[in-house]
């Protein structure tokens, strides 16, 4: 593929190193959500949690579910990529 094409394609690249590329987004959107939720998860079992913490759990846990909304508004874009991917071989 050279780079001529690279701007029609669904994960190309444009302006900041990064800012189109639609796989590397996701891939952050849902290491994000992941985070939060592993945070949200271990809250509820600790016994020595501090004031405020399940508060603070509760909020990463909302910013996990945003994220993952967000992220799933890209799925088409990678299902594209995915089958163009596949007709390179």
């Amino acid at each position: 593929m050279t780079s001529g094409n690279a701007a029609s394609l669904p994960g190309s690249r444009q302006g900041e190193v990064g800012s189109g590329d639609a796989l590397i987004r996701v891939m952050r959107m849902v290491a994000a959500a992941l985070s939060g939720m592993a945070t949200a998860a271990h809250t509820p079992i600790d016994p020595i949690r501090g004031d405020g913490e399940a508060a603070d759990a509760g909020q990463a846990l909302i910013k996990a579910a945003a994220a993952l909304q967000e992220a799933a508004k890209e799925a088409h874009a990678l299902r594209a990529m995915g089958e163009l991917m596949t007709m390179t071989d």
